[in-house]
């Protein structure tokens, strides 16, 4: 939080890129567009320290299929499917 406040006050307000130039209202933009990159490049480097200390059976992906936000919730609505449609 208190790099993210002095950038505020560091970061320059507009960009010159190519003879393009980027001002947009405050230069809080370009400060969470570092943010954003520097949190992308830090998950990237602990991608792969992490491990499952258990070992797990990966689910078949027809079955991830039907586990979809969007898919789960429309299958209860098929009465052949859901136990708590009435028949």
């Amino acid at each position: 939080a208190m790099a993210g406040s002095w950038l505020a006050t560091v970061i320059p307000s507009q960009l010159h890129i190519l003879g393009i130039t980027i001002q947009p209202a405050s230069n809080l933009p370009f400060l969470f567009a570092i943010s954003g990159i520097l949190r992308l490049l830090v998950s990237f480097s602990l991608l792969r320290t992490f491990r499952e200390p258990r070992s797990i059976r990966l689910p078949s992906r027809r079955h991830i299929m039907w586990e979809l936000p969007l898919v789960k919730p429309l299958l209860g609505l098929v009465p052949w499917r859901s136990s708590r449609v009435p028949h």
